[in-house]
């Protein structure tokens, strides 16, 4: 497991709840938690991370893996 994704199920796992050991990057992260949950969660990300998440691009994430290559892209910035 990466340092990243150490640290995104840390966030994942403060923000909603869900227990470290049963997230995995196929995780569907859309089904816990309510709407300000979420915000949280990608506040959280990208105070971590120090990036800026659009929301089109919090609109297409649904699994860990989702945000994981969201990380990766060289365009978030």
């Amino acid at each position: 497991m990466t340092r990243i994704e150490e640290q995104l199920i840390t966030i994942v796992q403060q923000e909603l709840g869900i227990d470290p050991g049963q997230i995995t990057t196929s995780s569907c992260l859309a089904e816990h938690g309510d709407s300000l949950d979420w915000l949280n969660l990608i506040l959280a990300v990208e105070k971590t991370f120090d990036i800026e998440i659009s929301d089109e691009q919090s609109l297409s994430i649904k699994t860990l893996g989702d945000l994981i290559d969201l990380l990766k892209q060289p365009s978030v910035a």
